[in-house]
C-alpha cells in the first residue's frame, strides 16, 4: 500500500521533472517551425535552384544536416528516387516531427528522420559515407564550426562526395523584392511621410524626388534611387543611437536581437566613430542591425521573415553574433577542417553557396 502510494506521487514528479528538463537534454533550434516553410524563407533561399546546383543523383546517400521541417529535404528526396536515400538530421524534435508528418502526407518513402546530438558529431554520422552532404543555414548557429565538419569529414566519400554549404546571407544589400508586396511601406511612399531618420539620410535627388512624386507616376525611378540610399545607411553607425534617442517604435519581438547587437557593436566602439566609419569586422554586424531598423522603420519585413532571427534567445544568438564580428573567412576554416573548395556559386542574391570535396 505504502510502494502504490509512493509511486502515485512519484510518478507525476518524474514527468513534471521531464517537461522541466526537456529544453536542457534536448534543446530547440530557436527557429519557430512554421517560420521554416514560410513562403518569404522560400523566396531568399531558392531551395529548387540550390538542389538543381547540387545534381543530387538517382541512388545517392545524402545528408541534410540541421534538416527543419524539410525545406530542402523533399527537393533531395525526389532527386536521388527511390534507390536513393536521404537522411534528414536535427537536434529539435518539433521540427522533425512536423517533416514526419509532411513526409507522411507526400508518400515519400526514401527520407529517414534522424534526431542527432545538440553538441559534436553525432554518432549517426559515423556509421554512413554519404555521396552529398548538405548543410544549410545552420553554421553560424554553431558553437564549433570547424571541429563540427572536421569529424564530418571522414562521413563524406572520399573521392566523390560533396559538402554543400548554403548560408542565407546576414546582412544583404536591399532589392525591390523586398518591397513589392509591402502595403504598410506604398502607404508611406503615397502620404510622403517616411520616417525623418531615413529621409535625412537621403541624397539630394531622392528627397527631391519623393517631394514631387505623385499617384499617377511610376515608382520604379524612384524605388531604384530610394533603394541606394538605404544600402548606404547599411554602413552608418549613427542610425540607431539617433532611432534610440527618438524612442521610435520598433518591433517588440526584436528586442532581444536588437539589445545582443547593440551590447556587441558598442563593446567594439562602433558608436563612437567620428568619421562615420566601423571596423571591417563590426561592419557585419552593423549591417544586420541597421538593416532590421529600417525594416521596421519602413513596414517591409519579409527578409527578417525568412532569416528567422527573433525567435532566438540571447544564448542562440551568441554564436551567430560571434561569427558575425569574427571576420572568419569560411573558405579557410573549411580548408582547415580538411576540405578543399571546388567552388563558389554566387548566382543567388541572398544566399552565399559554396561546394567542398574531401582535401587529400
Amino acid at each position: 500500500m505504502h510502494r502504490r502510494r509512493k509511486l502515485t506521487i512519484l510518478i507525476p514528479l518524474v514527468i513534471v521533472g521531464m517537461v522541466l528538463l526537456a529544453p536542457l537534454v534536448f534543446p530547440p533550434s530557436g527557429k519557430r517551425p512554421g517560420d521554416q516553410l514560410s513562403p518569404e524563407r522560400r523566396l531568399f533561399m531558392q531551395p529548387e535552384q540550390i538542389v538543381e546546383l547540387m545534381a543530387p543523383e538517382p541512388g545517392f546517400m545524402v545528408a541534410d544536416v540541421g534538416a527543419g521541417c524539410g525545406m530542402f529535404t523533399l527537393l533531395l528526396a525526389q532527386s536521388v528516387g527511390s534507390s536513393g536515400k536521404v537522411y534528414a538530421t536535427d537536434v529539435d524534435r518539433r521540427t522533425l516531427a512536423i517533416l514526419k508528418r509532411r513526409l507522411q502526407a507526400e508518400g515519400v518513402t526514401n527520407v529517414e528522420p534522424v534526431l542527432v546530438q545538440y553538441h559534436g558529431v553525432d554518432a549517426f554520422y559515423k556509421q554512413h559515407a554519404f555521396d552529398l552532404i548538405l548543410a544549410a543555414d545552420v553554421i553560424a548557429l554553431m558553437q564549433a564550426p570547424e571541429a563540427f565538419f572536421a569529424e564530418l569529414r571522414s562521413s563524406l566519400r572520399g573521392q566523390t562526395g560533396r559538402l554543400w554549404i548554403v548560408e542565407l546571407s546576414l546582412d544583404p544589400d536591399f532589392t525591390e523584392i523586398e518591397f513589392s508586396n509591402s502595403h504598410t511601406f506604398y502607404d508611406l511612399l503615397r502620404s510622403k511621410s517616411l520616417p525623418e531618420t531615413i529621409t535625412r539620410r537621403l541624397r539630394g535627388k531622392t528627397r527631391e524626388m519623393l517631394a514631387t512624386l505623385s499617384p499617377s507616376d511610376s515608382a520604379q525611378p524612384f524605388m531604384e534611387l530610394l533603394i541606394n540610399d538605404l544600402n548606404l545607411i547599411l554602413e552608418d553607425p549613427t542610425l540607431w543611437p539617433e532611432t534610440s534617442a527618438a524612442d521610435v517604435p520598433l518591433n517588440p519581438e526584436g528586442t532581444i536581437l536588437r539589445r545582443a547587437l547593440d551590447q556587441k557593436l558598442a563593446a567594439q566602439g562602433c558608436f563612437l566613430s567620428t568619421d562615420g566609419k566601423v571596423s571591417a569586422a563590426a561592419l557585419p554586424a552593423l549591417r544586420l542591425f541597421n538593416r532590421l531598423i529600417i525594416q521596421d522603420l519602413l513596414g517591409v519585413g519579409s527578409w527578417a521573415k525568412a532569416a528567422n532571427l527573433i525567435p532566438l534567445s540571447q544564448e542562440q544568438l551568441a554564436p551567430l553574433l560571434s561569427w558575425l564580428t569574427s571576420g572568419t573567412d569560411l573558405v579557410v576554416l573549411f580548408h582547415n577542417a580538411g576540405y578543399d573548395l571546388v567552388q563558389e556559386y554566387k548566382g543567388l542574391q541572398y544566399c552565399h553557396i559554396w561546394e567542398f570535396k574531401r582535401a587529400h
